[in-house]
């Protein structure tokens, strides 16, 4: 994300909380103090994030008025997110949206990115967990308009992904592990705990795997396995660079709780989810994790191609916020699906 956007998006946090605190993590000196000058009515606390959470408490305590999380890029530590359940106050996440991961995957989020500023406009995504979107995802409803034009998303989409197209691995089938850091805040908030090699275990004992091929997500996943160990329960062991290839040649995709599973859904990929992610319990993955069914939208819809086009439309089209910006309005969805839909990816 360039310089010049993440301020915009700083003004924008300033503009929106008015004069309160807001602790600014991931954001180096330099840039800090020039988001500071541009948002003098705010209170800006520079705070790098290694500093830990007992500082940053005391800071919250210590603060007058109302006091909220700055966050920029994906590497907010886990500990913001436990300060901001515990104080009850927003974080706001300067970001690509929810899909930015899966797209630099697939070394496109500057494409999509460009298609935004090229109509004027840049995405913020705001979000104090994934509570909020999934009561969203489950709670609308849609028009059979409505889920067309989704329908054109997931298609554009899908096209996408087939022209970034990996040659199939030939050889016997095999499972795709996809690896996640156990701290990292998806893990934290997507339910049952569980140690990577946990993770695995229960992998190969509910599906009885004979092939398992496991992906490190360096995008989740910090330091690395102890090679003895993981050889033991793992039949392959490959970076991130080989994860395209493995999601095309699996026969079954595995996930925590990472937002990857979605590119499984979109290649048409049996997903299994062994946490809880914002996209399982709508009858679209095969869940292992015990929790709360939150609507089969399978059954609702009686495809699982228009069902996953609700999806896309409530967490990619209507749930992040995207700005235009100049004068800082917001951009219809109208122009979003045209954005995403009718543009030559």
């Amino acid at each position: 994300m360039c310089i010049r956007m993440k301020f915009a998006m700083c003004q924008e946090v300033a503009s929106r909380q008015g004069s309160c605190t807001i602790l600014a993590v991931g954001l180096g000196m330099a840039n800090f103090l020039r988001a500071r000058s541009i948002c003098p009515e705010s209170n800006w606390v520079y705070y790098p994030s290694h500093l830990g959470a007992s500082l940053a408490k005391r800071k919250i305590v210590s603060s007058e008025g109302a006091c909220s999380f700055c966050v920029v890029g994906h590497s907010e530590p886990a500990w913001v997110y436990d300060l901001a359940l515990e104080f009850n106050i927003p974080i706001w996440r300067i970001s690509d949206h929810f899909l930015g991961d899966l797209l630099s995957v697939l070394g496109l989020s500057n494409r999509i990115s460009s298609l935004l500023m090229e109509q004027g406009g840049h995405c913020h995504y705001e979000s104090s967990g994934e509570s909020e979107l999934i009561q969203y995802i489950a709670g609308v409803r849609y028009s059979n308009e409505q889920i067309d034009e989704a329908f054109g998303v997931l298609s554009a989409l899908q096209a996408l992904f087939r022209k970034n197209r990996v040659a199939p691995q030939s050889g016997a089938e095999f499972t795709l592990v996809i690896g996640e850091n156990e701290t990292s805040d998806q893990v934290r908030f997507g339910g049952q705990r569980h140690h990577h090699f946990s993770f695995l275990m229960s992998v190969k004992r509910e599906l009885e795997c004979t092939q398992v091929v496991f992906v490190d997500d360096s995008q989740h996943h910090n330091g690395r396995f102890e090679s003895e160990l993981l050889m033991s329960l793992v039949d392959q062991y490959r970076s991130q660079h080989y994860l395209l290839q493995a999601l095309f040649s699996a026969r079954l995709v595995c996930v925590l709780t990472s937002e990857l599973g979605i590119l499984g859904l979109l290649e048409g990929k049996e997903v299994h989810t062994f946490g809880t992610p914002f996209y399982s319990g709508f009858g679209l993955t095969v869940d292992h994790c015990p929790g709360k069914r939150r609507l089969n939208l399978v059954d609702l819809y009686g495809c699982k191609n228009r069902a996953l086009a609700h999806l896309i439309r409530a967490a990619l089209i209507e749930a992040p916020a995207y700005f235009c910006k100049r004068g800082r309005k917001p951009l219809s969805q109208k122009q979003l699906i045209d954005i995403f839909s009718e543009r030559d990816f």
